[in-house]
């Protein structure tokens, strides 16, 4: 998986949640012709990898590269595999992720998991009773809060 350029951006929320969500963009992989696709994301920190849904697959015209056995609550079950380019908000690409095609709870089209999460600083606030989160990649230094 490559790692993007330097970028980051934050998302705001106006209360506390209880569920981290954005937009993201989803190409096929080395398609720069492709315009992304967008979709409600959410961001699990419990997810090993990321996934979509098949909706996403259809609508971005994405070509199965191989198949996997997911895991979770409900059991596991062996699901199509594809290569994507992920846009998270304010332009910031990751590329040459193997994502899952799996059905999501809710209204979720994307599940980002720790394999993205993991590539950079990943920050949650409740400051003042309104959740927000923000990513910036590469890490380049550890955040420590002070005590």
């Amino acid at each position: 998986m490559q790692k993007a350029q330097p970028e980051s951006f934050t998302t705001y929320g106006d209360c506390l949640l209880n569920v981290l969500k954005n937009e993201v963009g989803i190409t096929a992989f080395d398609n720069e012709l492709q315009k992304p696709h967008f979709f409600d994301a959410v961001w699990d920190t419990g997810a090993n990898s990321t996934a979509i849904t098949k909706c996403v697959a259809e609508d971005c015209g994405l070509i199965q590269t191989g198949i996997v056995e997911v895991r979770g609550v409900t059991g596991s079950k062996v699901v199509p595999t594809y290569l994507v380019e992920a846009w998270l908000p304010n332009k910031v690409r990751v590329s040459s992720i193997k994502v899952a095609e799996v059905e999501l709870p809710g209204s979720a089209d994307i599940l980002i998991g720790m394999d993205i999460i993991a590539l950079d600083n990943f920050v949650v606030s409740s400051y003042q009773e309104k959740t927000s989160f923000s990513f910036h990649i590469p890490a380049e230094r550890r955040i420590d809060l002070p005590l």
